[in-house]
């Protein structure tokens, strides 16, 4: 019954043509320049300091790397992240 109504989903997800992030709870990073960055679809902070921030998304955790890093608006499902960004390395969860 399960594989069924999944399938009727990914016919509605291809008519409807919602992006794959949204459909399978894909994290999606949004960079602009090197100090303003947005992440959709992520469960929680693991770890918040000024030079690190890790996030854990649904597919393993993000590490962010970068110069006075700050936490700038957090909503549902969207973090936006202002300060120098040195690097992003994301580390995906073995269980998917």
């Amino acid at each position: 019954m399960k594989k069924k109504a999944g399938k009727k989903l990914n016919q509605w997800n291809r008519i409807l043509e919602l992006p794959e992030e949204v459909v399978s709870k894909q994290p999606k990073i949004t960079i602009i320049g090197f100090d303003h960055f947005m992440i959709e679809n992520y469960k929680g902070i693991v770890r918040y300091e000024e030079n690190h921030i890790q996030i854990a998304t649904y597919v393993g955790v993000i590490h962010i790397s970068g110069v006075q890093l700050n936490l700038n608006q957090m909503k549902e499902e969207t973090l936006s992240i202002e300060g120098t960004l040195d690097q992003i390395e994301m580390e995906k969860d073995l269980e998917d």
